[in-house]
């Protein structure tokens, strides 16, 4: 299915994809802005005379007329606290894109307050702590159908905490693969052969020891703490000169 295929359609989740709404029979370009509150898209495969929004999600989708016809390719904001984006593509006829600007910041008359927002918590849909790359995270957003702007002062984080270390937070390290009768990471190669792909720069350097891989890294970004890390994350340390001496210069 490719990107630009007429059966593809574009959808908006508020609960961390654990359902859809759609937005659009169509591949588009989308854009946040305040703070997630205005949701900006529009169709990126034929020429379009508008851009479309929604303040609450994707329930209800308004028409932002542009006055000229245009081929887009993406939509930035400057900031997530913005109201302004900016967009850019192809006029019909012309070879080289041209960026321009839409202010949203006129949507609303009134700064939200206390009661149009809520707490929101990411999780599986399932059970078990709501653990997100080893940290809980409490959310403010605002309400689906509150009809206010977001100060540009909103502290969206409302709490953080650090999870215990699962399996889940952890990936096979270069050399190693996940075997599909245990779900474990084993060794691709013999353990010269990772010595000389993952660890002789440090022996190289004048170490007299490096850390043998234990086949885990943790995820890029998570920030577990404690609980299984020690048995994922093991520090065994080696002699250079097991390997170093026949190793190529």
């Amino acid at each position: 299915l490719d990107w630009y295929s007429s059966m593809t359609s574009s959808f908006v989740s508020r609960d961390g994809g654990i359902s859809f709404r759609l937005l659009l029979n169509k591949s588009t370009v989308f854009e946040y802005a305040d703070h997630g509150g205005i949701l900006v898209f529009g169709n990126n495969v034929d020429y379009v005379d508008h851009l479309q929004y929604s303040l609450n999600g994707g329930v209800d989708i308004e028409i932002a007329p542009l006055g000229f016809e245009i081929k887009l390719i993406d939509l930035y904001t400057i900031s997530p606290r913005s109201e302004r984006l900016l967009f850019f593509g192809y006029r019909p006829g012309e070879v080289t894109y041209k960026i321009f600007s839409a202010d949203f910041s006129q949507l609303h008359e009134r700064e939200c307050v206390e009661e149009d927002y809520e707490v929101w918590e990411p999780h599986n849909g399932v059970d078990g702590p709501e653990c997100v790359l080893g940290r809980d995270i409490f959310y403010r957003r605002r309400k689906q159908h509150a009809k206010c702007y977001s100060s540009d002062s909103l502290d969206v984080i409302v709490n953080k905490t650090n999870c215990e270390c699962t399996e889940d937070d952890f990936e096979c390290e270069l050399g190693y693969d996940r075997t599909v009768r245990t779900n474990k990471c084993v060794a691709t190669m013999s353990e010269e052969e990772l010595f000389q792909k993952l660890v002789i720069e440090p022996c190289q350097n004048g170490a007299e020891y490096y850390t043998s891989p234990t086949g885990y890294r943790k995820l890029p970004g998570d920030s577990c703490v404690g609980g299984l890390q020690d048995v994922f994350i093991t520090t065994t340390r080696k002699a250079c000169s097991v390997y170093l001496n026949d190793s190529p210069s």
